[in-house]
């Protein structure tokens, strides 16, 4: 599939997978907030499409993906992390849903309707400064190469990160994130916005009431 290049499969990007998740621990303070320990490990896409096929041709039963089987046994299927993003529109009280390019990974000749940008956790998003990998470097990469989002569209304090989950179709963990745009970027500006992976990704854009 790499070689004809079918199924979204141009290049095979350095990528990280888990290798222990645990998001039953809390702060020590009176809000008690969740906290989210990853432990990572390099991979990549090749190795992500092989081990999906593998785990296709295994007829893996859905209901063996538990956290705990996933951090044992199963942990072998945790090549990828990437991020579901919904980006708010302020101004409408709306929300940025997407159908999926054609042209995309995993789009199976299907027109998926997505959330507003799915975005893979990369070395691209490893802080140099504070030498660990960064959720937020990936999901401000994420919303700027697939819909041209830039930095001052939003505040970085609408950031919020939210469930960890384990997609059971294509084989990925993920984590659900939100962004809200600020009340002067409407829809039509959005869907105007140019963005260096926007043909490759997203076919329409479309908004959602909140």
């Amino acid at each position: 599939m790499f070689v004809s290049r079918e199924d979204g499969l141009y290049f095979n990007g350095a990528k990280y997978g888990v290798a222990y998740s645990d998001g039953f621990s809390r702060t020590d303070d009176s809000a008690e907030d969740p906290i989210l320990t990853l432990r990572l490990f390099q991979t990549d896409h090749f190795t992500h499409r092989v081990l999906s096929w593998a785990a296709e041709q295994l007829q893996i039963d859905p209901g063996l993906l538990t956290v705990q089987n996933l951090n044992h046994e199963l942990k072998w299927l945790r090549t990828s992390l990437g991020l579901s993003v919904l980006v708010t529109l302020s101004g409408s009280d709306q929300i940025l849903m997407t159908r999926r390019s054609l042209n995309s990974s995993f789009a199976e000749g299907r027109e998926w309707i997505y959330v507003s940008a799915t975005e893979t956790f990369t070395e691209t998003d490893y802080d140099n400064y504070t030498h660990t990998a960064d959720l937020m470097l990936c999901l401000k990469r994420g919303i700027q190469e697939e819909l041209g989002i830039t930095p001052n569209m939003y505040f970085d304090s609408t950031i919020r990160f939210y469930n960890q989950f384990f997609e059971t179709h294509f084989y990925q963990d993920g984590i659900v994130a939100t962004v809200e745009l600020k009340e002067t970027a409407g829809f039509d500006e959005v869907c105007g916005l140019r963005a260096k992976d926007k043909d490759l990704e997203v076919g329409a854009i479309f908004p959602l009431d909140n």
